[in-house]
């Protein structure tokens, strides 16, 4: 069975190519349709605008709660106790996001009680398929 875990993050958005910072809600949402992932959602600009997303690996944001992780479009790191730092960068510019640290951290928490590492694997079916490709003829 599939399941999916949305968390709205409070945070202050800094987008660098505009010099402008807001405090925005956010959102994080993971499936085990993709138990690899997670999804950072950004609220649209304007209301005639499609919101901006960004999937990135759930082990690089459970790393970044600890210590600076990841290399170049992703970066995640503490900011202090209390933060997050999420650094995103596009040909378009870049946006740093300060999470509040306590969301993020039940949030990776609830991923893992809804899919553990150890069967990662299973709900991608990698067993399956590599048994599949084994026995083709």
């Amino acid at each position: 069975m599939d399941s999916s875990l949305t968390c709205p993050i409070a945070s202050h958005l800094c987008v660098d190519a505009l010099d402008l910072v807001i405090e925005a809600e956010l959102s994080l949402t993971y499936t085990t349709k993709d138990p690899l992932s997670v999804t950072l959602t950004f609220p649209p600009p304007a209301a005639e605008r499609a919101p901006t997303t960004w999937v990135f690996s759930r082990d690089l944001l459970a790393a970044g709660l600890r210590a600076r992780t990841g290399e170049g479009d992703v970066v995640i790191r503490p900011n202090g106790p209390h933060r997050v730092l999420v650094t995103l960068t596009s040909p378009g510019g870049r946006v740093r996001g300060e999470l509040e640290r306590e969301q993020v951290e039940a949030f990776v928490r609830e991923t893992y009680a809804l899919l553990p590492v150890a069967e990662e694997s299973a709900a991608l079916g990698l067993d399956e398929l590599v048994a599949a490709l084994l026995s083709a003829p």
